[in-house]
């Protein structure tokens, strides 16, 4: 049978198994029988949270020489579990409250979670921090205390950032890290974007699936998750309440399609977690043409604590009916935990903000595209530091031979990659600004 509280089982082991990648999960459901251990199945009956790692290495019987690298990857799994037998501190939620504009101040709320089950966490604080000189941080903000499995938040007192006029970047990242008692909990990484952000759809997934489609060949298709969530009490995920099954191909695809035609600089946002032994995956997909046909944005395998994922949409800013779907691929003999995902967003950033450079970015065009073995970018005379990337669908960079010969750049040797979608980053180097051209190979 599944174990006792399976929801809290999945919350601690995808944050101290991201290191090592060990799939975790009911036994039944990853090995395809049942197994029997004296201490297991008493703490089992007692409902003591427990578990067995099996650590093979290579082999089932590692070799002597293995032995010291094998603990070392079961560190973190062993201080993690003595931590929450007292009080540990994780965060479950946050909101930007206010547009981020260069020369105004925004809001941080977040949600502080005691995810230990033994003590209370007292003289809690949480400690934000941004990775941009020209975002003023607050200090840090005390929480007082918060007891077992109980969260709290500063929703009455967010806290305030100042964004100098100066700034360059068009976004940067706030590190929020929890402490109590003086010791530093885990932390978590949220990425900010400037502009005047217009929400075209989001689904935090707290009332149902309905925005959604789920299909597949297997009996576990995706749907509303309450064994975990990042915000709120339910997220979105492929197997509730266990595992998922193996030799299956699931998808979910969210119903409504966007125009994105009038946009100015949308991007795609969620929050996610997995557990994905390789070869298994998941992709987020998009579709440029209603569904027809699709290309992976993103991909996913083996384990990831909740991370928050942002991408850029500006590639497909010509295009009037776009998609998105998860798609599952279980096709390895131990299912995982799989993949859950939270507050699925997309939005627009307005901003009349663009400096020469911005607007010269704006005026570059490509050609031929589609094309064949080179490809030219033709630019105006204000710009004059530029780098080029090439990233393919799933987000890897590839080397490109780029030579600037006036005002055009001559991106060449692109015989070797494969027919089908890549991404070209443009971005001038003096303001950091950036451009994003979707480009096709024949």
């Amino acid at each position: 049978t599944s174990p006792p509280a399976f929801d809290i089982y999945s919350e601690w082991a995808s944050s101290y198994l991201a290191e090592n990648d060990y799939p975790y999960g009911v036994t039944f459901q990853m090995l395809g029988y049942t197994s029997c251990g004296t201490t297991r199945d008493y703490m089992h009956s007692e409902e003591v949270y427990g578990w067995t790692p099996e650590i093979a290495g290579d082999g089932f019987w590692p070799p002597e020489s293995t032995i010291f690298d094998l603990v070392a990857e079961n560190v973190r799994p062993f201080l993690f579990q003595t931590y929450i037998a007292g009080a540990y501190l994780d965060v479950q939620e946050h909101e930007i409250i206010g547009d981020v504009i260069p020369g105004e101040d925004f809001e941080l709320a977040v949600t502080i979670k005691n995810i230990g089950v033994g003590a209370a966490a007292n003289a809690v604080s949480v400690i934000v921090t941004t990775n941009s000189p020209d975002v003023i941080s607050p200090t840090a903000g005390g929480f007082g205390t918060i007891e077992a499995r109980d969260i709290k938040d500063n929703n009455a007192s967010p806290f305030v950032f100042s964004v100098l006029p100066e700034i360059e970047s068009g976004s940067f990242i706030i590190t929020v890290t929890t402490v109590h008692d003086g010791v530093f909990n885990e932390q978590l990484e949220i990425p900010v974007v400037l502009g005047e952000r217009e929400v075209l759809f989001f689904d935090d997934a707290e009332n149902s699936a309905s925005n959604w489609t789920a299909t597949g060949n297997g009996n576990i298709l995706w749907g509303i998750n309450t064994d975990d969530s990042y915000s709120g009490t339910q997220s979105f995920g492929d197997s509730e309440d266990g595992n998922g099954a193996n030799n299956t191909e699931t998808f979910f695809e969210l119903n409504p399609s966007f125009d994105l035609t009038a946009t100015a600089a949308p991007r795609l946002s969620y929050v996610y977690k997995h557990s994905l032994p390789s070869p298994d995956i998941v992709q987020l997909q998009v579709s440029t043409d209603n569904g027809a046909s699709w290309n992976a944005l993103r991909e996913y395998t083996d384990n990831e604590a909740w991370t928050n994922e942002s991408i850029n949409l500006e590639a497909f800013k010509d295009f009037t009916e776009v998609k998105f779907r998860f798609r599952l691929s279980n096709n390895f003999n131990i299912p995982g935990d799989g993949f859950y995902f939270d507050d699925f967003t997309v939005a627009d950033y307005l901003s009349d903000l663009l400096t020469v450079e911005d607007e010269a970015l704006q005026t570059i065009t490509l050609s031929p595209n589609p094309f064949t073995n080179q490809l030219e970018v033709h630019i105006s005379n204000s710009l004059s530091d530029l780098t080029l990337r090439l990233y393919d669908q799933l987000g890897r960079e590839l080397h490109i031979n780029a030579k600037r010969l006036g005002n055009v750049i001559r991106v060449q040797n692109l015989e070797g990659l494969q027919s089908g979608i890549y991404f070209l980053s443009i971005m001038e180097e003096t303001t950091h600004s950036v451009v994003v051209k979707r480009i096709i190979k024949k």
